[in-house]
């Protein structure tokens, strides 16, 4: 009858871990005391002394215990890292023998495999820049824009009539600040063929409420959307590099956008992404006194597209202040703001609220497509290594 063998080890990795290369040198030192103390107690020393002579003689325990585990732990990193070459060396060779005998076969799994990667790293690539990658303004999540509704129902684009705008920025002290921006677009001739480049029409202060300035020069002055103010543009990295040569003397030099000479204030950073309209290349003042200075306009007309900063902590401060300041406007001229509201919506939400969930669905089934691939050469390779047995069984055998 066979003596118990003690509890089941779990089976030992072939690299050692930093807390076996420390157990191993603990027993390997207390079993050299042990052993020293047994021979000194054969020569008439008690228990005791033996044990404290023999610790004596072997020296800083401590000391030489650190120095074997770190020297033991530097050859496991080198003899870990010559087997996982080794390793891989000889996968890599067994592999291309395999694929030199079934040429046709490697060539379906690797275009398989290069379909569902390529597609997949596609489409996460357009996931990631539209969804999931921090919009590169400063603390962008603060950033909300102030969005109509109509009796009980969000507007299609959320505009606000100019006076507003003006009334919420003058009366507000939960937002660190306000900003108006609306879709242009401009036909830049002079330096090469004519070309229409979106643009986007912006309070001056839009820049430095979303914390970013331009690489190459300076944004907005203060002042640069009031009438009768210089004609001036910002450039997005991309019209910089295609339409200019990435040439940095451009800051400065004017250029005809739609028939009106604009001096070039300065060049955006590739990350810059503007507010609600990302496709923006031009980027210029927004004046609205032409519509301040029309009675009816002013109030009926909706065109501006606000943004705002809310301070830290006053969300629904913000909330509240935008409620009372649109009933104000509502009790002075009820024929234009009766029943008109805003709530505020995050940016990001507003500039992918509506392909948010085709997004989502294009990316899982990008993964759906990888994960059928996988599955389809896990299945081939499975077939394969059913008519392989009997080389494998030789291949065991031989070690």
């Amino acid at each position: 009858m066979t003596e118990p063998s003690g509890p089941p080890r779990w089976p030992e990795l072939p690299s050692r871990s930093k807390h076996r290369i420390a157990s191993d040198v603990n027993t390997e030192i207390e079993g050299w005391l042990v052993d020293r103390a047994a021979e000194l107690r054969a020569q008439g020393h008690t228990a005791d002394d033996a044990m404290a002579r023999a610790r004596r003689e072997f020296g800083d325990v401590d000391q030489t215990r650190d120095y074997c585990v770190a020297q033991d732990r530097a050859a496991e990193r080198k003899v870990t890292r010559l087997r996982v070459f080794s390793e891989a060396w000889d996968d890599v060779r067994i592999a291309a023998r395999s694929m030199a005998r079934s040429p046709a076969l490697a060539l379906v799994l690797l275009v398989t495999m290069a379909l569902g990667i390529g597609a997949t790293t596609s489409i996460y690539s357009v996931v990631h820049a539209l969804l999931l990658r921090p919009l590169p303004w400063a603390d962008a999540e603060r950033v909300v824009q102030l969005h109509s509704t109509e009796g009980t129902e969000r507007q299609t684009m959320g505009q606000l009539s100019a006076r507003a705008f003006l009334t919420l920025r003058e009366n507000t002290k939960s937002f660190a600040g306000l900003a108006a921006v609306g879709p242009s677009s401009g036909a830049l001739t002079g330096d090469g063929i004519p070309e229409n480049v979106p643009g986007l029409r912006m309070s001056a202060n839009t820049l430095e409420l979303l914390g970013v300035r331009p690489r190459l020069g300076t944004g907005f002055a203060p002042g640069a959307d009031s009438a009768g103010a210089e004609p001036v543009v910002i450039l997005a990295d991309g019209l910089w590099r295609r339409r200019f040569g990435s040439d940095p003397a451009i800051v400065g030099r004017t250029i005809d956008i739609s028939g009106v000479s604009r001096r070039v204030l300065g060049v955006m950073s590739p990350e810059f992404i503007a507010p609600l309209f990302p496709q923006a290349e031009l980027l210029v003042p927004l004046d609205i006194s032409p519509v301040l200075a029309h009675p009816e306009r002013k109030d009926k007309f909706r065109y501006l597209q606000v943004i705002g900063r809310v301070r830290p902590g006053e969300e629904g401060a913000a909330r509240a202040d935008a409620d009372r300041i649109m009933a104000r406007l509502a009790a002075d001229r009820p024929e234009a703001y009766l029943g008109i509201g805003v709530v505020l919506v995050p940016v990001r939400e507003e500039m992918t609220g509506s392909i948010r969930p085709a997004l989502l669905a294009l990316g899982a089934a990008a993964a759906l497509l990888l994960l059928i691939a996988c599955a389809n050469i896990a299945s081939v390779l499975l077939a394969r290594l059913v008519s392989r047995q009997q080389e494998l069984g030789v291949r065991v055998a031989l070690g």
